[in-house]
């Protein structure tokens, strides 16, 4: 049975490097866990940490199931669900928009300038992210199915049973 951690590891290394990073940004903020202030998100140090949080789950501990799991929802919520379609970038998009018609004059001039670099390099971005949104579901569909995760489950319950010498009891129950 192949290790879900492994295979999300190498999907995510397979990202262009600034997609990497902004995975890495996103979830770190988003997955309990995670240090996400403090980080240097400017150099690779952001990225290595968050790899190296992702590889501390790749064992057999019962926990670790429920870190995949919990990973896979919140990449759906935080990334896939506001960027995985065209209409997903509707919001951002009006907000740039927004920004530039203003006529805020306590609004720095900066902030227009980013809006614009951020609609010209919208439909590029769009398209990209959707692509990556794809590749999420097929990674979703098959290593990190339920079923995929049930057969990680079941193997690593195997593993670690052969430490069991007795049965486990809560509340008067043997489970």
């Amino acid at each position: 049975m192949s290790n879900p951690i492994t295979q999300l590891l190498q999907w995510l290394k397979s990202q262009d490097n600034d997609i990497q990073g902004e995975i890495a940004f996103l979830m770190s903020a988003a997955v309990p866990g995670f240090d996400f202030y403090g980080v240097r998100w400017e150099s690779d140090e952001g990225i290595n940490q968050f790899y190296a949080k992702i590889e501390e789950h790749s064992g057999t501990d019962i926990g670790n199931i429920g870190f995949v799991v919990a990973f896979r929802a919140i990449f759906d919520f935080t990334i896939f669900n506001k960027r995985g379609t065209v209409e997903s970038w509707s919001d951002p998009q009006k907000m740039f928009e927004s920004v530039l018609e203003s006529t805020d004059a306590d609004q720095p001039p900066s902030m227009k300038e980013t809006a614009r670099k951020m609609l010209d390099a919208m439909p590029a971005r769009r398209e990209k992210w959707i692509e990556i949104c794809k590749q999420w579901q097929e990674l979703k569909s098959s290593a990190l199915s339920d079923a995929a995760l049930e057969a990680w489950e079941r193997d690593n319950f195997l593993v670690r049973s052969k430490d069991i010498t007795k049965p486990v009891v809560v509340r008067g129950h043997a489970i």
